[in-house]
């Protein structure tokens, strides 16, 4: 799947960096992490998604984003329902990747919005993994 957003490409921190693209804040990153492009999927097969980092060894933090529409970008957390916050099941690494396990039978990702009282889910998006 190609990314219509443009989001940027991957990028590697070797000394402290801005990050900067249209759709996403500004990140510092500081020698030592890696911050991946955005890497589209969805959840019409059961997947593991793979997303490379150059550490070379398995990351002692991880931050995974997730954008629907490249509008709002959301920290995932960890509180998996099938029904509504959806995927990841699973998440992992190790010395070379982060891995994203995706189920068919959940939404890609799913967020609450409080003032509408409202879940989004989404089938299609993108993830954006901050590793250090």
């Amino acid at each position: 799947m190609t990314n219509p957003l443009d989001l940027g490409p991957a990028v590697e921190a070797t000394d402290v960096v801005e990050l900067k693209d249209l759709a996403t804040p500004a990140v510092t990153a500081t020698a030592g992490a890696f911050a991946s492009g955005w890497v589209a999927d969805s959840n019409s097969t059961r997947h593991t998604t793979t997303i490379p980092h150059n550490l070379g060894h398995t990351p002692n933090w991880c931050q995974v984003w997730f954008t629907g529409n490249g509008k709002q970008d959301y920290l995932v957390s960890w509180s998996w329902s099938s029904g509504w916050s959806g995927n990841p099941v699973t998440m992992s690494a190790n010395a070379d990747a982060v891995f994203l396990e995706i189920y068919t039978a959940a939404p890609l990702h799913g967020t609450w919005n409080a003032a509408n009282n409202q879940w989004a889910t989404y089938s299609t998006g993108y993830w954006r993994i901050v590793v250090g």
